[in-house]
């Protein structure tokens, strides 16, 4: 009645979303007792719509063509025939980045992603529908639902092929070329995000994404998205916003936590920037926001630091986004950088996890998943708590207990105090000999013995330790190429 158009609505928020060609006739919805606030969320007027993706959303280098890559060495890890049926993929070279997190140790087990639902919040999956890298979701009709919330009359399958390149993470299924981190995972496709131009009102497109994610019952989202800097200046974010509680899509993914889901985010690609730290809704409470690294562990310098503006761990954690292995729509793998494909790859594989863990909340899982990381609980404002070991996660989940301290090699023991048996669970970066050796205080040799461990995750056991006498010990781990000591209790 007060000639605006009602664009959409938000029930989390209780919001619409209104267009009017006059500011004052926007201001004047204050004077209905029902109307609490107003705020500009898009200005057109003289704006210039942007020709190319901006960096703030993919922080890809745009490449000529494919990367010849060298083949990987087949999966090597360790399997539990009773947890049921296996699976053995011709990962390719996405084989580091899926083994990095422990993926590909999950896969094993038998756990893809099935019965898990994925929210992929994107700029647009042309060709989703129709390129082989993604023929098996289609088969088995794992495409639950596409929205597009930037353009509601435009199919999901237009628009930035961002979210192609995204999914092609997780649910990419191509023998010997790309397999994604859930391949067997379903997906709901939502476009919220707008290149032509960067404003606020990309944010409430999130949150509507958010909230239908919830409304079809996804289990996890990815937003390989954020937010901080807008082309009016005036509607920009400050590093103060960065809260968790200031911005609109901080806020949302915060209630979509709240609501059960796993919320992935990534950190951003502002590393060594003018804006270093995360974006949002990296800066989120209750999610998980992913930095980068390399698949040798080493830190992406684009990758946005933390810590949140109200001091909390972030990133929470880092996973495969520098030299990622990623297809585009024509089912060509390239070597991708950003925290675009961090994000991703870790969801899949936190979809795996919760397949394994089916009645563990979403915050139980998180957290699982922070302790599980070679840095816990020692995070810094690079990796935060650094890459997570879902191997490891599943064992924190199953009940077995670790002590609070990892280092570079990701190493644990337990327990600790021990009785007549310890548990040695081992991440190696390659395949080696290794000896494992238990002194007293005086240096005495009470026990040592040798064995081989695999790229990947490795759980030893040392039995028989029952004759040791009560008292402190020291836990010897060496080989050509590492030499960690790890003090023991005998109770």
């Amino acid at each position: 009645a007060m000639g605006v158009n009602i664009m959409s609505t938000s029930r989390w928020f209780n919001a619409a979303l209104i267009e009017t060609s006059d500011s004052a006739q926007a201001m004047a919805l204050l004077s209905l007792p029902f109307v609490v606030s107003v705020d500009l969320l898009y200005y057109r007027s003289g704006m210039k719509k942007r020709t190319a993706p901006i960096d703030t959303l993919s922080g890809i280098k745009s490449l000529d063509g494919p990367l010849m890559m060298r083949e990987l060495a087949a999966p090597m890890a360790l399997a539990d025939h009773s947890m049921g049926q296996q699976h053995h993929f011709q990962y390719g070279t996405s084989f580091a980045q899926a083994n990095q997190i422990g993926a590909s140790y999950l896969h094993q087990l038998g756990y893809t992603g099935d019965s898990i639902q994925i929210a992929v919040l994107d700029a647009g999956f042309p060709m989703t529908d129709i390129t082989y890298i993604f023929d098996s979701l289609r088969a088995e009709g794992r495409i639950l639902s596409t929205k597009n919330f930037v353009k509601p009359h435009q199919t999901a399958y237009s628009m930035h092929p961002h979210g192609t390149y995204v999914l092609s993470v997780m649910g990419g299924n191509v023998p010997g070329s790309i397999i994604g981190t859930a391949p067997h995972a379903y997906y709901h496709l939502l476009i919220t995000e707008d290149v032509a131009s960067e404003f606020p009102i990309e944010e409430f497109y999130w949150a509507q994404g958010a909230e239908y994610a919830d409304s079809v019952g996804a289990d996890i989202i990815n937003s390989s998205l954020g937010y901080t800097r807008y082309d009016l200046p005036v509607l920009s974010h400050q590093f103060s916003d960065m809260d968790g509680k200031t911005t609109l899509s901080a806020r949302a993914a915060t209630k979509a936590s709240r609501r059960g889901m796993i919320v992935m985010a990534s950190a951003g690609n502002g590393g060594g920037g003018s804006w270093y730290i995360i974006g949002s809704p990296a800066d989120a409470d209750s999610i998980l926001t992913v930095g980068a690294v390399d698949v040798a562990g080493l830190y992406a310098p684009f990758s946005s630091t933390g810590t949140s503006a109200d001091g909390r761990v972030k990133p929470d954690v880092v996973a495969t986004g520098w030299n990622a292995v990623v297809a585009d729509p024509w089912s060509t793998t390239f070597l991708g950088n950003g925290t675009s494909f961090s994000s991703p790859i870790l969801a899949g594989g936190v979809a795996c996890l919760w397949q394994a863990n089916p009645h563990m909340s979403n915050h139980q899982i998180m957290d699982a998943v922070r302790r599980s990381a070679h840095q816990y609980p020692f995070p810094d404002t690079l990796m935060g708590y650094g890459i997570p070991n879902l191997a490891i996660a599943h064992l924190i989940l199953g009940g077995m207990k670790f002590p609070n301290v990892y280092d570079d090699e990701n190493i644990t023991v337990a327990p600790n105090p021990f009785i007549d048996q310890l548990k040695v669970s081992f991440s190696a970066l390659d395949t080696q000999q290794i000896t494992i050796e238990l002194y007293d205080l005086n240096g005495r040799l009470m026990h040592a013995e040798d064995t081989r461990v695999n790229y990947g995750a490795n759980l030893i056991r040392l039995n028989g330790l029952d004759h040791l006498a009560a008292g402190v010990y020291l836990l010897r781990i060496n080989s050509d190429s590492l030499l960690i000591t790890r003090k023991v209790i005998r109770r």
